[in-house]
């Protein structure tokens, strides 16, 4: 609620046209209280047909002016709603898009998960609705002076009403503001569960773990749900008291009026129509009440959720090289996962030149997929340093160096969105004629042109619906998109059949012959004898290096018959 009150006042404008709109919405409401009250003591006492008919008139199109103001107001709230929702996106999502990958990659999914779910919480409570409610409030004034001039006696009644559906509020806040923290709590600790069901779905069946998992689950949930419906009861017994507060207000305003009624001092129309102001009077202060709830929960989902904007940020300055050559260096290069003791590899030194072709390999958790994110700048060594053409990486612009790459990840993912959209991610502004070229070289133009959607079909973050080749061809037309001169590929041809192979062979002869620079993560034995430099990452702390020459092992292999996996030649090609 402080937010969107600060974003209303630092609008100024806005704000004037939302108080000026709510004055009158205000002031015109009056007009059916007031109807009653001429109604019941000038029409019904003296039965002139004039008189109601002028009052009918005038209440009509004084109903007709409160909801045009109204929608108005609601439109100029839409506004604010929507400035807050961009302000929310900008620290929240776009802190996501900026953090480091390498903060981002050591906070739990389920925090993650539980952090964008609050972003719906603050929107919710932010929504236009809510907005006009807490406009209505200060000028149920208006209302309160309007009963106090037609009886003080009868004014006070409501301010009793209102004062102790102020103290139901309060008494109750601290109580529900600490039983929301739990919750939400728990709800954080129950979504990692069910993530960890869904990632850990083969481990939990080898080893007979889905009865224990599921009765901690079922445990869980059963806690969860307790603690929900206590946190219903407490919302409904609160909203529950204050209609009875209403209830009671109507009940001794009637009774008091009544009283005054027969002494003379209250006509009956000034008493029916005190009953209906009064109950003007108090409902927006009760709807500003119930949602003080509501407002306490998105504080706290923001709270969390802005915990994104703390994180540290990729660096949006830093230098950019007129031209790059794809020369590497790695200077005694050190990776180690946060809180382990023992490093992925260190004193990993090696000079790549331009167009040379350097291969990765290793088992599983060795730091191959590691090596290659340091590579691309998402993630920084432990110790040491990585120069482009003799520039450190953590001095050049990260915008500028992510241009200058090629990069094919081990387990591709993707935008929602068109096969078009996830290939030209990286370079929108590429032409039709590149565009196509890519796709042939990537293998993807039969798939393109035998769907009957092309390049416009629809696809999941995860492609799911697509074939892993045709996921990984898409994969590769993307990454192609940049036209970088440094290409970081991670296990390409990992889970392809032979034609999908032969895909990536053909690719990596011509990417060759274009004299890229090549760092490739691969057990294919044919990409591996085309490489200059074979890092080896079995060996631990300190990784093999090996450096082979092409033409000599092209030598070697003459006379050998044909095979089309082998290095041929001193082109070095893959066929």
């Amino acid at each position: 609620m402080r937010d969107t009150l600060r974003l209303f006042l630092n609008r100024s404008t806005l704000a004037f046209e939302l108080v000026l709109s709510s004055l009158f919405v205000n002031l015109l409401a009056l007009a059916v209280p007031l109807f009653v009250i001429q109604v019941l003591n000038r029409y019904v006492s003296y039965g002139i047909d004039e008189t109601l008919t002028t009052l009918t008139i005038g209440v009509v199109i004084a109903i007709i002016f409160e909801q045009a103001f109204r929608r108005a107001r609601l439109r100029l709230a839409e506004g604010i709603n929507q400035q807050r929702e961009e302000v929310l996106n900008q620290q929240s999502f776009g802190a996501i898009l900026r953090a480091k990958f390498s903060v981002m990659m050591n906070i739990p999914t389920s925090v993650k998960t539980e952090m964008v779910r609050g972003m719906d919480v603050v929107r919710s409570s932010s929504s236009a609705g809510n907005v006009v409610s807490l406009l209505d409030a200060p000028f149920s004034l208006i209302f309160l002076l309007a009963i106090y001039l037609i009886s003080p006696a009868l004014s006070l009644i409501v301010i009793f009403a209102i004062a102790v559906s102020i103290i139901i509020a309060i008494s109750g806040k601290d109580s529900l503001e600490e039983q929301t923290k739990v919750l939400q709590s728990y709800g954080v600790d129950s979504n990692g569960m069910l993530i960890d069901a869904v990632d850990s779905a083969d481990t939990l069946r080898v080893f007979n773990g889905t009865k224990k998992f599921s009765d901690k689950w079922n445990e869980k949930q059963a806690q969860l749900q307790a603690l929900k419906d206590k946190l219903s009861f407490r919302q409904a017994n609160t909203a529950a008291r204050l209609q009875g507060v209403t209830a009671l207000m109507s009940v001794a305003v009637i009774s008091v009026g009544a009283i005054q009624a027969v002494e003379g001092l209250l006509s009956v129309g000034a008493m029916i129509g005190v009953n209906i102001l009064a109950s003007r009077t108090l409902a927006p202060i009760i709807k500003v009440i119930q949602l003080s709830l509501v407002f306490t929960k998105a504080k706290k989902a923001k709270d969390r959720a802005l915990e994104f904007a703390k994180l540290p940020v990729e660096s949006n300055t830093g230098s950019a090289l007129s031209k790059y050559s794809g020369r590497m260096e790695l200077n005694d290069i050190m990776s180690i996962y946060p809180g382990a003791t023992t490093p992925l590899f260190e004193s990993l030194s090696l000079k790549i030149n331009s167009g040379m072709t350097t291969v990765v390999t290793g088992p599983n958790g060795s730091g191959k997929t590691t090596l290659i994110r340091l590579l691309t700048g998402i993630l920084d060594p432990a110790r040491g340093q990585i120069f482009a053409d003799g520039m450190d990486l953590r001095q050049l612009s990260d915008e500028w160096w992510r241009k200058q790459i090629s990069y094919l990840p081990q387990e591709p993912n993707f935008i929602r969105g068109s096969i078009r959209e996830n290939i030209l991610m990286p370079n929108p502004e590429l032409d039709e004629q590149n565009l196509n070229g890519i796709i042939k070289l990537a293998g993807l133009r039969a798939y393109i042109e035998t769907n009957s959607d092309g390049l416009e079909q629809m696809m999941d973050q995860a492609g799911s619906a697509l074939a892993l080749g045709i996921r990984r061809r898409i994969a590769i037309a993307r990454a192609l998109t940049t036209q970088g001169q440094l290409v970081l590929f991670d296990e390409p041809t990992a889970g392809l059949d032979a034609e999908g192979c032969n895909t990536i062979y053909n690719l990596l002869n011509v990417l060759k012959k274009l004299k890229k620079t090549i760092v490739i993560v691969s057990h294919d034995p044919a990409i591996i004898k085309a490489a200059n430099f074979h890092i080896d990452l079995t060996a631990k702390p300190i990784p093999t290096i090996r450096t082979r020459t092409i033409k000599d092992e092209a030598k070697k292999d003459t006379g050998e018959g044909s095979n089309k996996n082998k290095v041929i030649g001193k082109d070095e090609n893959i066929h």
